[in-house]
């Protein structure tokens, strides 16, 4: 069993009440961005890059309108930038998010997304959230994700998307995204959903779906294309698709990279194809993921570990840091100075659950969390695939 008393000693035993984390969290902020410090925006969408010129490092921009990035812009302060309900960023030719400091977060959250958006060279985290694309006919993103050390996707759904990431640390978690196809009317060519090189990418609770074409050439392709990666696939929520043809059959894995699989994990194939091509190297495991169902600022949020029922588990709660190792334990703990909210015994359906009210202070929405659980297997306790959140 995992018991508190059984942690490595540096870890905060902080278990406050329901009202205390909301109090907790509210105290984070303030230090972090006292609010003579910090200054938020309410702008359009055509005030927009203006505005960026204007803000300093750690302020809230709350966006109305549509965003349009034409010629390509760079952003190279650490922003938290969240779109009012119906905003839309047109990321057109290019928006390039450059070099966020290492100990600083850059955030963008809450649009209807098109076009082309880069991260690179970021040694502190990026959180991209809530994104979302929905009509295929009409736009496309491209992302790419170069040399850079942290970088969150989180609850984004998007359809005729390709996401390219190499040299970087990626979560994917509780996303959803449809690569380009042929023979739908895409005005692209069929693509991976998530092509990676050299890179470390975790995904947990999302579906992945490679492009299908009509034609002989170019063929389908799979959900992730692998090349000198490592990849950590977790949860029963993960489903990963490959592209379909007529002509060709396609693994809903491919590459030369590390794969460590939840079994729970649903991988399917296309036209007769292996789940996973023979060159990836696969380790079987059930590893424990953890999920936020965010509110905005005012309302209840609720966090779960999910895992194996009727195991011990704890949830934790901190700032983004450094993935850290620690002996007798699988996986990473990637909280800087992590604060323990919750333990106790995972339910019948291998939950365990806190939810608590959100304060209604604006300045939350320049706080940058990280939830996340450790579970046991019956052999050791492993560290849960986090989830980073920011409060719109």
């Amino acid at each position: 069993m995992i018991r508190l008393l059984e942690l490595p000693v540096r870890l905060p035993r902080l278990a406050p009440s329901c009202t205390g984390i909301a109090t907790m969290l509210l105290a984070m902020a303030t230090m972090i961005s006292p609010a003579e410090a910090q200054r938020t925006w309410t702008i359009t969408g055509e005030q927009f890059f203006a505005t960026v010129q204007a803000a300093a490092p750690g302020d809230v921009l709350l966006v109305s309108g549509e965003v349009y990035a034409f010629p390509p812009q760079t952003i190279r302060k650490p922003l938290s930038i969240h779109g009012l309900p119906g905003a839309k960023f047109n990321a057109a030719i290019g928006l390039t998010i450059d070099g966020i400091p290492a100990g600083q977060t850059f955030v963008i959250q809450g649009f209807e997304m098109s076009g082309w958006l880069n991260v690179k060279a970021c040694a502190g985290p990026v959180l991209l959230a809530d994104l979302f694309q929905s009509n295929p006919i009409l736009a496309s993103v491209r992302m790419s994700i170069e040399s850079s050390f942290d970088v969150s996707l989180t609850r984004c759904a998007m359809v005729n998307c390709a996401i390219a990431v190499s040299g970087s640390s990626v979560t994917f978690s509780d996303c959803a995204i449809t690569a380009p196809s042929i023979g739908n009317r895409a005005t692209t060519p069929p693509t991976p959903a998530i092509a990676t090189l050299g890179s470390f990418v975790r995904f947990s609770r999302t579906r992945l779906t490679g492009g299908s074409s009509q034609y002989s050439t170019p063929g389908p392709y799979p959900a992730i294309l692998a090349a000198s990666s490592s990849l950590r696939v977790s949860g029963r929520e993960c489903v990963l698709t490959a592209g379909s043809s007529p002509f060709a059959a396609m693994s809903a894995i491919e590459g030369d990279s590390t794969l460590t699989l939840d079994p729970a994990a649903t991988l399917t194939p296309s036209g007769g194809a292996p789940a996973i091509s023979a060159a990836m190297q696969v380790l079987s495991r059930a590893h424990p993921t953890t999920s936020v169902a965010l509110s905005p600022i005012g309302g209840v949020t609720s966090v779960r570990l999910h895992g194996l029922a009727g195991r011990p588990g704890m949830l934790f709660v901190g700032l983004p840091g450094l993935p850290e190792s620690i002996p007798g334990f699988f996986g990473e703990l990637r909280i800087a100075q992590p604060i323990a909210v919750a333990s106790g015994v995972l339910d019948a359906n291998g939950e365990l659950s806190i939810s608590f009210a959100v304060s209604a202070d604006p300045i939350l929405r320049s706080l940058t969390l990280r939830w996340q659980g450790l579970a046991g297997d019956g052999t050791r306790p492993i560290w849960a695939e986090p989830s980073t959140v920011s409060h719109n």
